[in-house]
């Protein structure tokens, strides 16, 4: 057989297994009473004014140059010690906002590979957010923090909670979806758990960083109304409700300021308005200006280690040269002082016990990757498949053995194993089921990007920055025929991109240029290789100097290959010369191992005879198309090359084809309609693979939500629309009409609408109940039954939504103000409270600089979506109110 079998996976991973007991045990610990304490804790927790007196006897102890030494790294993820103020080790800070990163060497990004650093892989927040479980999220913060503990952490960067304002942004998966009820509403209890563990969280990335295009250079510009009600909600929560102890910087400008140099983010709204106890951090490199960031509340500058240059070269100048007063210095680091005082790292506090890697913590992992799967679609009651009938499974595409926990940058993992869909279906069925896998995509036609492990050309200018990039040498000539001289150059990480997004060096026409690329490869194996280019606007690709395909002239839409013989570990020069003269058509340059030409005829009878066939779709960790990363935005919502053509023929061949994709962001499904079934599974960590198995063959019911709206295309988001997605400033035109608010109030339909997702039972809403009116200043409760009315046990989430039907300013149709995950057996009723209080009906109000209800009537809508209206009422309100913000 062409395909490989992987009836051999025993013993290769520790896969768990769990028995019934645990796992009701389990749930109802989460979902009923939330995560009981399962570690031995620390003495009793430090007060807020316990540890600012502490800090300001420590600070009365500094020198200036000491005091200046709190406010930067000595290391790329540390702070020096100073014994004298009982700080007797370094400050230790970890990266990622779903697990603890592995070390990062001292002076650069590069992984330090320290000895038994593997920490649990939970699912991205993405995922998370797809629960709609604050007790999950608890959970989730409760693992971060234990795990943090026991590696001698200090401080975790995240969690993250930037909206998703373009389906297009790399670190959407990172983030909890388009709404700021839904992300305030878990980031609180992720704070909560990973604190509880004298661990500081670090909320991030504040504010209106919503792309990374052009990250470090893009200015964000909104109204202030928009600002409020879309992209603070969650940091604001963050301070007041979980009093996060850190929160970081974006890299991006914000109305024309970068975010680290804001005094009005960070003096005026975060330390004035919020009244924020804690310090501000920048990301990593993101201060310009050593006085501009004093003077803008930023209170620690990070970078890799010898790139950590404002802070330790400048302050203490601007300082004795007046242009800084010591009393910000002091300001700076009493902040730092207070939190590594309320952390019990300078006072002889008996800090919080962690733990790493049990089993309880892949339970979590497991747990909420189950409960984040959505649903999509389902018809015929395809889905659960029949785990007694199934002798035979085929699956097909990448995403079916693809790891993930170890990529997307800042995101990476090293988890002690991690569980593919493969290898968890392996795992569920059992031995006696036969597995074939193949890719997706036609071999021939589709190829890939050359990984780091096979490039060796490394990023000069990354490197002198302390990072090990592998990339492209990039020459650009401003004509279109590579003549003359050489007018820019650089790195390229990966050849696959739309020009129009590409950042151009100075010098560089928008069109009629020509660029030549450059590396050295080395050939992972012994295999004839498919060398492919998509070059509409003309290519050529050189191998050791020898022309192996010429396409300057002969353009073509469709990627065109050339099979090339590689000896295992053979070194190759590879130059790929292309030029411009439409910037937007793509551009894409890669290879792939052809191996043995498949039997296209035994795979189709395969599709045809096997009990269950599952396609992958979706995305990967990295930079191109249906790539996503930190550090790049994808080029567009499709999916990989080929993929839909292949869904498409499978389809056809088979109707009961269960289609799985998996990505944190919306991408375009146009054979939607043709697909009976579809679900929609995140980067879902160490332990998606066996969620994933117990959802398809039902041994758990989906109860996921989508977080995000599913647009049909890209055009119809928002900052699409309206045409203001951009590299250099990104205008937010849309203003609050972000997400579902966008498509309701527009009335264009969504692919899926935010919030939705499917059970394999069903669920009625009724008897909606709450007063005629509501009085501000007096919190409203709100009750509603839900009841199972299917044939098994499933979880519904109760959404409620606000409509106000008498504004003078315009407000979103409707407003995620509430929701509620419900647990229920066959034929079970319960009913759901929820409380609505001022902010539920209030909108900002620019000419007031606060917040506003206008008397008049509001609908309460409440459903199992965005879209969905099963109960609602009319609630008048009598009596007006105004909330005008204090400032610093």
């Amino acid at each position: 057989m062409a395909g490989t079998n992987y009836n051999v996976y025993k013993g290769k991973i520790s896969i768990r297994s769990y028995k019934i007991v645990a796992v009701l045990s389990l749930m109802l610990l989460i979902c009923n009473q939330g995560i009981s304490q399962q570690y031995q804790m620390g003495n009793q927790k430090i007060t807020d004014a316990s540890a600012l007196v502490h800090a300001k006897t420590m600070l009365a102890k500094l020198t200036l140059e000491e005091k200046v030494a709190l406010c930067h790294g000595n290391s790329t993820m540390t702070i020096a010690a100073n014994p004298k103020i009982g700080l007797n080790e370094e400050f230790v800070f970890s990266d990622g906002p779903h697990t603890v990163r592995f070390d990062l060497a001292r002076e650069s990004f590069d992984r330090a590979y320290t000895p038994g650093e593997a920490s649990t892989n939970l699912p991205a927040l993405s995922a998370l957010a797809a629960t709609f479980n604050p007790g999950l999220a608890y959970a989730h913060g409760r693992v971060l923090g234990a795990e943090c503990r026991d590696r001698g952490k200090d401080m975790l960067l995240g969690p993250g909670v930037n909206m998703l304002r373009t389906p297009l942004n790399g670190r959407n998966f990172e983030y909890m979806g388009e709404d700021p009820f839904l992300a305030a509403r878990l980031a609180v209890p992720i704070i909560k758990g990973i604190q509880e563990f004298d661990v500081a969280a670090c909320i991030k990335h504040f504010a209106v960083n919503n792309q990374e295009w052009n990250r470090n250079g893009v200015n964000s510009i909104c109204s202030e109304r928009t600002l409020r009600e879309i992209y603070l909600p969650a940091f604001e929560a963050a301070v007041k409700e979980a009093e996060v102890l850190t929160v970081m910087n974006g890299y991006n400008l914000f109305r024309g300021e970068y975010c680290s140099h804001s005094a009005y983010l960070n003096r005026n709204i975060l330390k004035g308005e919020w009244g924020f106890k804690g310090f501000v951090v920048t990301d990593w490199g993101s201060l310009h200006d050593a006085k501009k960031g004093a003077l803008g509340g930023l209170d620690v500058e990070m970078n890799a280690g010898k790139n950590i240059v404002h802070y330790p070269k400048n302050l203490l100048r601007l300082v004795e040269e007046g242009e800084v007063e010591e009393s910000i210095v002091d300001q700076m680091a009493l902040r730092v002082l207070f939190v590594m005082a309320k952390l019990g790292k300078t006072t002889g506090f008996v800090r919080a016990k962690g733990a790493r890697n049990t089993e309880a913590h892949q339970s979590i992992a497991r747990k909420i990757a189950e409960e984040s799967i959505v649903l999509l679609r389902n018809e015929n009651d395809i889905l659960p498949l029949d785990r007694k009938n199934t002798k035979r499974v085929l699956l097909l595409g990448r995403n079916a053995i693809e790891e993930h926990c170890g990529l997307g940058w800042s995101a990476a993992g090293a988890p002690p194993y991690e569980v593919t869909p493969l290898q968890g279906i392996q795992s569920f069925l059992g031995e006696d089921v036969q597995i074939d896998y193949f890719p997706l995509v036609n071999q021939i036609t589709a190829v890939e990007q050359i990984s780091d492990h096979a490039l060796l050309t490394e990023d000069h200018a990354a490197r002198d920055m302390g990072m090990t990039i592998k990339a492209w040498k990039t020459e650009y000539y401003d004509n279109d025929k590579l003549q003359g001289a050489i007018v820019a150059s650089g790195y390229t990480r990966q050849l696959n991109f739309l020009w129009e997004q590409v950042e151009k060096p100075e010098g560089v026409p928008e069109h009629g240029f020509s660029v030549r690329y450059t590396a050295r490869v080395k050939a992972p194996k012994s295999a004839d290789y498919a060398f492919g280019m998509q070059a509409f606007n003309g290519a050529v690709l050189y191998i050791d100097g020898e022309v192996v395909m010429d396409k300057w002239k002969a353009f073509a839409e469709d990627i065109q290959t050339v099979r090339v013989p590689l000896k295992e570990n053979q070194i190759l020069d590879i130059v790929v010369e292309t030029r411009v003269f439409d910037p937007k058509q793509p551009f894409a340059f890669g290879w792939k191992e052809m191996g043995a030409r498949e039997n296209e005829d035994e795979i189709i009878q395969l599709a045809k005879d096997a009990d269950a066939v599952i396609l992958f779709t979706g995305t990967q960790h990295g930079h191109g198309r249906a790539k996503e990363s930190e550090g790049g935005d994808l080029p567009g919502m499709q999916q990989a090359d080929g993929v839909d053509e292949a869904v498409f023929k499978y389809l056809t061949l088979n109707t009961s084809t269960v289609i799985v994709n998996q990505s944190g962001t919306p991408l375009e499904m146009d054979w939607v309609e043709e697909a009976h079934t579809l679900l929609q599974y995140w980067y879902s960590g160490q332990e998606g693979g066996n969620a994933l198995a117990r959802v398809l063959f039902g041994e758990v019911n989906p109860s996921g939500k989508l977080p995000m709206t599913f647009p049909k295309n890209l055009k119809d988001s928002p900052a699409h629309f309206l045409k203001v997605y951009a590299k250099d400033v990104a205008d937010h035109k849309e203003g609050i009409f972000v997400g579902y608010r966008w498509y309701d109030t527009k009335q264009i339909e969504p692919l899926f609408p935010f919030g939705f997702g499917l059970s394999y039972t069903d669920f009625k809403i009724y008897d909606l109940v709450s007063p005629g009116a509501f009085e501000p200043g007096k919190p409203m409760q709100v009750a509603v039954k839900i009841k199972n009315i299917g044939e098994v046990s499933g979880a519904g989430v109760v959404q409620l939504y606000i409509h106000d039907k008498e504004s003078s300013v315009e407000r979103p149709y409707r407003e995620l103000k509430g929701f509620k995950k419900v647990h229920l057996k066959p034929g079970e009723i319960k009913e759901v409270e929820i409380k609505l209080d001022n902010r539920s009906f209030a909108f900002w109000d620019e000419a007031l600089h606060g917040w506003k209800i206008e008397p008049g009537v509001f609908t309460i809508m409440i459903g199992q979506s965005s879209t969905a209206k099963e109960c609602a009422k009319d609630v008048r309100v009598n009596l007006g109110w105004t909330q005008k913000v204090r400032e610093q």
